[in-house]
């Protein structure tokens, strides 16, 4: 029953899937590797979600090398599962690749969800990188940025956590600044606190 049962990954209700998966994971029959990949590697992105939900469930290393692949896949869908995937079963080997995604990725959701990796990673190395995210015209993107620095300690990145203050329109985006400069305990350049003090409408 091995391979039916793994044909139901691709089922189009979330239930039969999740059982499937569950099913699977408790057999832990070496027969399901080939159809499993195979969906990791299909041509349709909704297969390759599906199978990134399906490790959830049956996760060994032997699929790491596919879900690290996925980061870089042309769907932004399949970029943030392969990410929680990565979270999810703790694939440290993937950083490099969610360090490109900070870096070069087009899609502010996708860098969101990279920015959570690091932080449960703990990847004080990757701080310059989400500190470079600051600016960012995307106000989410510079909302979990600031939290980010402040969650991994970064205070490098204190001037430019105050310089926000200067010019940052979105309330909760300062308040998160002013929380890190807090957790920081430093000012960075004082002209970003004075600016709050001295001009700020609220």
């Amino acid at each position: 029953f091995i391979i039916p049962i793994a044909e139901k990954i691709t089922a189009p209700r979330a239930e039969v899937r999740t059982r499937a998966a569950q099913v699977l994971g408790v057999v832990r029959d070496d027969r399901m590797l080939p159809v499993i990949l195979s969906m990791g590697n299909s041509t349709n992105p909704v297969h390759r979600i599906y199978f990134l939900e399906a490790l959830n469930f049956i996760y060994d290393t032997r699929f790491q090398r596919t879900v690290i692949s996925l980061l870089e896949d042309g769907n932004k869908s399949v970029r943030i599962y392969a990410l929680e995937c990565v979270m999810k079963n703790d694939i440290r080997e993937a950083l490099p690749q969610v360090k490109g995604i900070i870096k070069n990725d087009a899609n502010f959701e996708v860098k969101k969800k990279a920015i959570s990796v690091i932080i449960q990673f703990k990847d004080t190395s990757s701080g310059y990188l989400i500190s470079g995210l600051l600016d960012d015209s995307e106000r989410e993107l510079r909302l979990e940025a600031v939290r980010a620095v402040a969650e991994l300690k970064y205070s490098a990145a204190a001037h430019q956590v105050s310089r926000m203050l200067v010019k940052e329109q979105d309330n909760e985006v300062k308040n998160s600044a002013l929380d890190t400069l807090y957790a920081f305990r430093k000012s960075g350049e004082l002209e970003g606190l004075e600016f709050i003090l001295a001009r700020d409408p609220d």
